[in-house]
């Protein structure tokens, strides 16, 4: 099943606004509530980036050198 590129903007845009909603419930200083919404975001960049770099490395069968 191919994902295209408005279910992935929907699904982000659910979790963005659930992240949201349940950090303005917490019972926190503002201060550290700017270093909790930041998590979210540090995990996903962490996640493209693995996935980025796992996709353009080159297979051990791969007969060409770059």
């Amino acid at each position: 099943m191919k994902i295209n590129k408005w279910q992935i903007l929907a699904a982000c845009m659910v979790v963005g606004g659930g992240s949201l909603s349940a950090i303005a419930q917490i019972d926190m200083p503002i201060l550290f509530k700017s270093y909790v919404l930041m998590l979210p975001l540090q995990a996903a960049a962490l996640m493209y980036v693995f996935f980025w770099y796992r996709n353009r490395r080159p297979t051990a069968l791969d007969s060409r050198r770059r």
